[in-house]
């Protein structure tokens, strides 16, 4: 009852967020004209906050370093599209300069489609005009009367109003966010769930991952669009300070950006040079530049600092353009970056977090008993390959093998592990034990030990049992292998008289679920057996409970270990002292 109860609650809990994504995101869209330059706003402000706190660290006011700031800021960006503006007038006055240079490309052109697909198709669709008695040369209809001069100039205003409005609203937003940037810090940590110090903390990473983001994008994007200007000054393409600056601002567009900043000096390379050896070198250059940002440069940049997939990004840029269009696109990197630490550090969040963030959603053992559960052999011994490089066999085996098996054991004392599951894993288990062995040929075995440890009967513990006796060897040896039956029974007859008898036994078992087992298997043994010193020993699962402590404890264990370096350290001592006894 209580598990279908669970499954209900999870389902309308998944419902609900889907229904709350909804909302949201119609919120976003119809709000847009209030959002949007909300949004810009902020993101100005980030990226010039500080430069405000610079200036107030030189003990000028704060109204005084934010119009210093501001008006900076404001100076620029009207430089720029000055700048634009005046390259994008003289170069449309030299337009006509290059009337034969675009004549002679459209024949040029034209000629290497001649007689072909192009102009069979042509041909067919006059001979279909011809016969249907259209001429497509005849002159059409004249146009309905076009607008007067007067709504032609109000129609081009209202165009060009409306940017502007914007462009001073967002402005008005940056300096009023600048002005109250500690007020309105604090209303926004009234926003999160918490104590002060997470939602400090909070805010303090998300302003440090999109400040450095923007820092870096604008370094990057500077000096990116300066080594396409200079390159293409050397190619002799005309107005190259032009094509660089808007090769340096396209950028900031992911993905659709670097494509209209390559096509701009293509098309000026096309229909200014004679022939065609500048398009190509053209062509040659960003593909170059864009083959080692993109491979090279961006992910060492960007990767470890955003915290952000590459998958992500662009899930993040195809909803948010959606949402926002043009400026959606613009906002999505930084927007995302806000979203990935509120899934961080808010619990009800965490799904944007474990969708678009870098960090792992399952530990190195869930990816491996994900992996082997599908039955995915190939990625579980890539997996395997990779941490034994990195850690090497022991290690992996403590830390990552001994952990799956901890959760496959558990899954099938819960029924949720199929029988075709279950033996499906034991031999994956089975394949990776073989293939750890067989790496470790080369060590060298001992003989064993007059210890012993006994295992709580599981599929999985078996198939990894050669590893685990690897990893119960000590100095003096490996303890004898005794297997416990599923009824716990055997267990006795197994220890016969002196000398055969063990000097100690190590009951151990991989998950916390076989605990139970495990108590009764001691009492019985510690009965039977009152001279035998028995320890108990879990790997790859939780830390004993002060519960199970206690239990175990009274059931006779003399002492209780959590890992292999543990477990032989207590084997060693009673070896030890076999021996010199000897």
């Amino acid at each position: 009852m209580k598990e279908i109860l669970s499954k209900h609650i999870q389902a309308f809990g998944i419902a609900a967020r889907l229904v709350t994504a909804a909302c949201v995101t119609g919120f976003l869209y119809y709000g847009s004209v209030v959002f949007i330059p909300l949004a810009l706003a902020l993101l100005i402000a980030f990226a010039l906050h500080p430069s405000v706190r610079r200036l107030m660290q030189w003990k000028l006011p704060r109204i005084v370093s934010v119009a210093i700031v501001v008006t900076t800021f404001v100076v620029l960006i009207g430089g720029v599209f000055w700048f634009i503006g005046g390259q994008l007038s003289g170069f449309a006055k030299d337009l006509p300069l290059y009337r034969n240079n675009i004549v002679e490309k459209v024949r040029e052109f034209r000629g290497m489609f001649a007689g072909g697909t192009l102009d069979k198709l042509r041909a067919t669709v006059s001979d279909l005009n011809a016969q249907s008695g259209t001429d497509p040369k005849a002159p059409s209809a004249p146009a309905a009367a076009k607008e007067t001069s007067i709504e032609q100039w109000i129609s081009s205003a209202g165009a060009v109003a409306n940017p502007v409005t914007t462009f001073g609203l967002v402005i008005l937003l940056v300096a009023m966010m600048l002005l109250q940037w500690q007020d309105l810090r604090s209303r926004l940590f009234g926003l999160l769930p918490g104590n002060v110090s997470h939602t400090t903390q909070a805010f303090a990473d998300a302003g440090t991952r999109v400040a450095n983001f923007l820092f870096l994008q604008f370094v990057y994007n500077s000096t990116f669009g300066i080594i396409i200007g200079l390159s293409l000054w050397a190619l002799g393409v005309p107005y190259s300070a032009l094509w660089g600056l808007c090769a340096a601002l396209f950028r900031y567009i992911p993905y659709v950006g670097p494509f209209f900043a390559a096509m701009l000096p293509l098309l000026v390379s096309l229909v200014t040079s004679s022939g065609w050896s500048q398009v190509a070198s053209v062509g040659v250059l960003f593909l170059v530049l864009e083959l080692i940002s993109n491979n090279f440069i961006e992910p060492w940049l960007y990767g470890s600092k955003l915290g952000i997939s590459e998958i992500g990004i662009v899930m993040a840029s195809v909803v948010w353009a959606s949402i926002w269009g043009p400026i959606g696109l613009l906002l999505a990197t930084p927007l995302t970056v806000c979203l990935v630490v509120l899934g961080t550090h808010v619990p009800g969040l965490s799904f944007f977090a474990n969708l678009l963030g870098t960090e792992n959603v399952f530990t190195d053992s869930q990816q491996l008993y994900q992996r082997l559960l599908a039955g995915d052999s190939v990625e579980a011994a890539e997996l395997t390959k990779k941490h034994v490089k990195k850690r090497g066999s022991s290690e992996f085996t403590v830390d990552v093998l001994f952990p799956a098996l901890n959760l496959a054991r558990r899954d099938q004392l819960l029924r949720w592990l199929t029988p075709e599951s279950a033996e499906q894993l034991f031999d994956e288990v089975q394949t990776i034990t073989d293939e750890l062995n067989a790496l470790d040929e080369t060590a060298p075995r001992t003989e064993n030990t007059n210890s012993a440890f006994l295992w709580s009967a599981c599929p999985f513990t078996d198939a990894a049992l050669p590893l685990i006796e690897r990893e119960m060897q000590s100095p003096h040896g490996t303890p004898n292998r005794i297997r416990s039956s599923d009824l716990l029974g055997g267990v006795l007859q197994s220890f016969g008289e002196k000398p055969e008898k063990p000097t100690a036994v190590t009951v151990l078992h991989l998950c916390e679920v076989d605990t139970p087992r495990v108590i009764g298997l001691v009492k019985r043994l510690s009965r039977a057996h009152p001279d035998i010193p028995i320890q108990v020993a879990r790997f790859g699962a939780q830390p004993f409970t002060a519960e199970e402590r206690a239990q175990l404890n009274e059931s006779g264990a003399a002492a209780l270990a959590s890992t292999p370096a543990e477990a032989k350290i207590w084997i060693a001592a009673y070896d030890g002292i076999t021996k010199a006894a000897s």
